[in-house]
């Protein structure tokens, strides 16, 4: 294998344009006609995918001689979505939809990808197989990536790759976790609904606001209670409401708030003791409860043979050092939908380096409103999508 060169300047153009033009999730349009136009330029077939999703592939011209040949298939994802929040940068290219901002790399993930299929087009003959590509919508929204699994698009592939910007990690290095990448993000709601009556007769109602706070401190101290300490979990409480007036006891109560784990198992323990908790507020209080859990994000996990791929290229095609490998989760407690991919297909989600010492804007956290990437890095994200696609189509194709 050689290393193909992706088109930087092109790159470069395409991150300003979508930076200039953000949009919220699910409200992607104009992003994704300006991503159809280009693949289209580039006479790359695609779909439509749940209005402003594209989903599409590249298809190799070259015989392969392995078992599976011409018949690997890789999956490239790329995240389109921008977030609710007003720009304070100095950058020439900031934002025009006022109150909009891409905050979070996505226009660095999608302009990386989209240049990295231009370098596939103009190389079909040098791999075999098939290059898919998912641009999502919707990441920050927590369902974006569902869409494609709706669709029957989001399995059957031989490894999937996706990248993220990281203004933690220096400019041109790469971190990668060995195995647990994100957490799960699980929304979880809990109403209560008892009777209201007056503070001077309070024997007469159902405090719903009594039970809600009882619950509340009782799932505080749910995962110590039957957990290993071990264990990675958090379980948190965001938001209580109850009550309208300071004399009336209120019948109606409701919180809201997440779980984030690194386990399938520890997630249904934990939906389990919930269900178990307010079973127990219902008969103690005389009320009634329901709880909602809505998955956002499953734990994202990485493949110990895609992370193997991906530190061979590193060694062979990137040897300056540019490797970070760690044992502890990179993105934390945060969580990333690409999971739905990760989860049916074995896959990798590697850390992009945007940040530069001497240049404070660029180590801004995620999701600040003074966030500047170090655009060196575009480079490098064609380089990765490009070539981890043909290397591990490459390493299908010999099995």
């Amino acid at each position: 294998m050689k290393l193909i060169n992706g088109d930087y300047a092109f790159a470069k153009e395409v991150r300003q344009h979508l930076h200039r033009f953000p949009e919220l999730s699910m409200q992607e349009h104009k992003t994704a006609r300006y991503i159809r136009e280009q693949l289209a330029g580039l006479g790359i077939q695609h779909e439509i995918v749940k209005e402003t999703g594209i989903f599409g592939y590249v298809e190799g011209n070259a015989q392969g001689s392995g078992k599976t040949s011409n018949h690997g298939r890789v999956l490239l994802r790329a995240d389109i979505d921008a977030l609710p929040i007003v720009e304070e940068t100095t950058l020439p290219f900031k934002s025009e939809n006022h109150g909009i901002m891409h905050a979070c790399g996505h226009d660095i993930h999608t302009a990386g990808l989209l240049a990295a299929l231009k370098g596939l087009a103009a190389n079909r003959d040098y791999f075999c197989g098939r290059v898919y590509f998912v641009f999502q919508p919707g990441e920050e929204f927590g369902h974006g990536a569902q869409f494609f699994t709706q669709a029957g698009l989001a399995g059957g592939y031989d490894r999937v790759f996706g990248l993220h910007i990281a203004p933690n990690v220096p400019v041109g290095k790469v971190l990668v976790s060995r195995r647990e990448d994100a957490a799960s993000c699980d929304y979880f709601k809990i109403s209560i609904e008892g009777v209201s009556t007056h503070a001077t007769t309070p024997h007469l109602g159902r405090n719903a606001l009594l039970a809600i706070s009882e619950l509340a401190l009782q799932i505080n101290s749910l995962p110590a209670e039957f957990l290993s300490p071990w264990e990675k979990v958090s379980l948190s409480i965001g938001k209580i409401k109850a009550g309208e007036a300071f004399n009336i006891i209120p019948n109606h109560a409701e919180l809201e708030g997440s779980l984030r784990a690194f386990s399938d198992d520890v997630r249904e323990k934990i939906k389990c003791k919930l269900s178990d908790l307010i079973r127990a507020a219902e008969l103690k209080h005389g009320v009634k409860a329901e709880l909602e859990i809505n998955c956002f994000a499953k734990p994202l996990l990485n493949d110990a043979a895609a992370v193997e791929i991906f530190r061979e290229l590193m060694d062979g095609f990137f040897p300056d050092n540019q490797l970070l490998m760690t044992d502890t989760p990179a993105f934390g407690f945060a969580a990333d939908d690409f999971s739905e991919f990760t989860s049916a297909n074995p896959g990798l989600y590697v850390h992009l380096g945007t940040g530069n010492k001497l240049y404070a804007p660029s180590m801004e956290g995620l999701h600040s409103s003074r966030i500047e990437p170090d655009e060196r890095a575009i480079s490098l994200a064609v380089d990765l999508y490009l070539n981890y696609a043909v290397y591990a189509l490459e390493k299908s194709n010999g099995e």
